[in-house]
């Protein structure tokens, strides 16, 4: 009696016997590979610009683009004082309702004040003019001066109360050699 393992062998010897061969194809002979053509050398890159050169190129872009945005605003501004809105913090709120800026911002009191140099020069003289009459009529402490300033109705740049530390600051930046108080 045979194995399974030898009637296993015995089938695939006889199955390999029987089976017809495929016949081998002919090879094809290969077409001859054309070389590919020169790639087009590129345009030459401009010489680098020096770090000096970089940064006046970007400062006159920014100065250009402040320019445009001032030269934008300016209407807007005359604007919101012909309306009535005399401090920078109205004219704010004004430019807010009428003249959003991009994205959602706001106006800030900082945006108008780099953009309006003459206008904060003018603010700060009133402020200037207040703080003297107030230290005429014999003030001394930042506490009473900011008093005698909320008292008067003026406000600080961002509408808010005078504090002493508000008057401190401004007199301390006024003549940084002397102590205010």
């Amino acid at each position: 009696m045979r194995t399974y393992s030898e009637f296993v062998e015995e089938v695939a010897r006889e199955h390999v016997k029987n089976s017809p061969q495929k016949p081998r194809k002919a090879l094809k002979p290969r077409p001859a590979i054309s070389p590919k053509p020169p790639r087009p050398k590129a345009p030459p890159k401009p010489p680098r610009r020096t770090v000096e050169e970089g940064w006046a190129s970007a400062a006159i872009k920014t100065r250009a683009y402040r320019d445009a945005r001032i030269a934008a605003v300016l209407p807007l501004v005359e604007q919101a004082q012909r309306d009535g809105c005399s401090r920078l913090i109205d004219i704010c709120r004004y430019l807010d309702n009428i003249h959003p800026p991009l994205q959602g911002e706001k106006w800030s009191t900082a945006t108008l004040s780099r953009m309006l140099p003459e206008r904060v020069a003018e603010q700060r003289r009133v402020i200037d003019a207040a703080i003297a009459q107030a230290q005429a009529e014999g003030l001394k402490s930042s506490r009473s001066i900011a008093e005698w300033l909320n008292r008067h109705g003026h406000r600080t740049a961002r509408d808010r109360d005078w504090t002493s530390h508000n008057v401190f600051r401004l007199l301390k930046a006024r003549n940084p050699t002397q102590n205010p108080m």
